[in-house]
């Protein structure tokens, strides 16, 4: 079963801060007006931290698209640590005021999660297999064990593009993708949790890769 990726526009980890602010700036114009202006700016800005807007998912089945808002800094060549498989590797970097959504990149099967603590930051890790037995998988590094979860649990089936996690402010993602995948990118290129394809999957032909130039 594939969890459900409808959800409102505003990102439910919102939720009981912009209702407290809500409910702070209604008492103070009544108690203290001279606060109202102050809780109205930090309730307006908190709507824009925790919006969630609605994606266009491509119409691309093989298409591994971005799992974060952001802009693509690193791509390397890599041992997967997880899988022991050779992959690419791209480092992804979220923008500091974007959407903190996280968006599975492909569809399949969460087929397991980890949890790892080193050099100081908080490692997730999220691993998808597809119904092809491609392995893909993203791992967000934040600085804080509560700066990010995933909705989906091992064993869940999860869709392309679709809304499952949050990430905290200043996360950085690190995308694992088969070596024979089709890549199509840019360095410092900013992309679209969603709606950007980052490579595509390419089964029964030889490998090729295709990295924009700026």
């Amino acid at each position: 079963m594939i969890v459900s990726n409808r959800h409102p526009i505003i990102a439910q980890e919102g939720w009981l801060f912009i209702g407290v602010c809500i409910g702070l700036l209604i008492i103070s114009l009544y108690i203290a007006i001279i606060v109202s202006p102050i809780l109205l700016f930090l309730t307006i800005f908190l709507v824009y931290v925790y919006r969630d807007p609605q994606r266009k998912i491509p119409s691309a089945p093989l298409g591994l698209v971005s799992p974060i808002d952001g802009r693509i800094v690193s791509l390397d060549e890599v041992t997967n640590r997880f899988t022991g498989e050779e992959s690419y590797r791209i480092g992804i970097m979220t923008n500091k005021l974007g959407v903190f959504a996280l968006r599975s990149p492909i569809e399949g099967k969460m087929h397991k999660q980890f949890f790892d603590k080193s050099s100081g930051k908080s490692h997730y890790i999220n691993w998808v297999q597809t119904d092809e037995g491609d392995n893909v998988i993203w791992e967000v590094n934040v600085k804080a064990r509560t700066g990010s979860h995933c909705y989906v649990q091992p064993g869940e089936r999860i869709g392309h593009g679709q809304r499952c996690g949050f990430l905290a402010f200043n996360s950085y993602v690190n995308l694992y993708v088969p070596l024979n995948s089709s890549l199509s990118f840019k360095l410092q290129e900013s992309v679209l949790a969603g709606e950007d394809i980052l490579a595509s999957l390419v089964h029964n032909q030889g490998a090729s890769i295709v990295v924009k130039t700026a």
